[in-house]
This record gives C-alpha cells, sequence and structure tokens, in this order.
C-alpha cells in the first residue's frame, strides 16, 4: 500500500499514515524511540510516497526517513497552527498531540495534492490500469500523470 506519512518529531514521536484516498490507516506515537523505530514503523504499514511535516521549515528527523525511502519531504507553506490541527484531526478522531499533528501534516500534503491524485485516479481508470496507487504515488514523486502512466513499470488491466 502507498501511503502519505505525516511525521511530529520530538522526545515523543507522532507518526501518522493516510492512504492516498485520504483515509487514516495507522497512527501512533512512542516516547524515547528513535529513526529505526519510525523507519520500522512506516515499512511495516507500507510505502511512503511523500513524507509530511507541519512546519515550514523540518527537521533532521524528516530528513533521515524521507532519505530511507528515497521520497520527498512535504513542507507546508506556513506552519500549521493550532487550531487547524485540531480541525483537522477531530475527523479522524485523534486525540493524542503527537500524533494529531503528525495527522494534520499527512492530511495537509494530500489536500494540496488531492486534485491532482483524483485527476491522476480517473485517468487511469479510462485507460485501465490496475495499480492506480502506483500511478497516485508517482504522481507524488513528481512524475507527470503522462509519465506515471506510460513509464514502464506501469500496469494495464
Amino acid at each position: 500500500m502507498h501511503i502519505i506519512v505525516g511525521i511530529d518529531p520530538g522526545k515523543t514521536i507522532g507518526i501518522s499514515c493516510i492512504a492516498l484516498d485520504g483515509r487514516l490507516v495507522f497512527s501512533a506515537h512512542k516516547s524515547g524511540e528513535g529513526l529505526s523505530w519510525v523507519i520500522e514503523t512506516i515499512r511495516s504499514v507500507g510505502a511512503p510516497s511523500i513524507i509530511a511535516v507541519d512546519k515550514h521549515k523540518s527537521g533532521a528527523l524528516a530528513r533521515k526517513v524521507s532519505a530511507a525511502f528515497n521520497t520527498y519531504i512535504f513542507y507546508p507553506d506556513r506552519d500549521i497552527s493550532l487550531e487547524e490541527k485540531k480541525q483537522l484531526a477531530k475527523t479522524a478522531h485523534i486525540k493524542n498531540p503527537h500524533e494529531r499533528d503528525a495527522f494534520a501534516a499527512a492530511r495537509r500534503a494530500f489536500s494540496e495534492y488531492g486534485n491532482k491524485l483524483r485527476q491522476a485516479e480517473r485517468i487511469a481508470n479510462m485507460e485501465n490500469y490496475k495499480d492506480i496507487d502506483e500511478i497516485k504515488s508517482k504522481v507524488l514523486k513528481k512524475y507527470s500523470i503522462d509519465e506515471a502512466l506510460h513509464s514502464k513499470f506501469s500496469n494495464r488491466r
């Protein structure tokens, strides 16, 4: 499964993973853990297409996780406000502040690319591609929709 991963770094690390259709598929937090816990946890959920943070600038943890999965980091154009985080987390029923911040980052990234993902899905369906998540993942990794559809790794039904 391809996912968008939100990370909230700190003494307590929050991770939130959403599917490429916007559904929350995993959320957790843990104190005193580091990079290896983050990578193994994400790997157990799926293949990240984007690592997202809630701040305009990311910390070292997000950069290391991004490098480990060879993917991009989504930075919001401005820090996500506490009020916006609370609003976003309410829809997913997340109460822990670390998971909330991670979810807000992932959800903001999804919102940023939502139209492009829906367009890719519509075109992939019209052209009978079987792994639509793979097409969407490539779009999130900066491929054009045409490049994603016609790369040698794309499969038609």
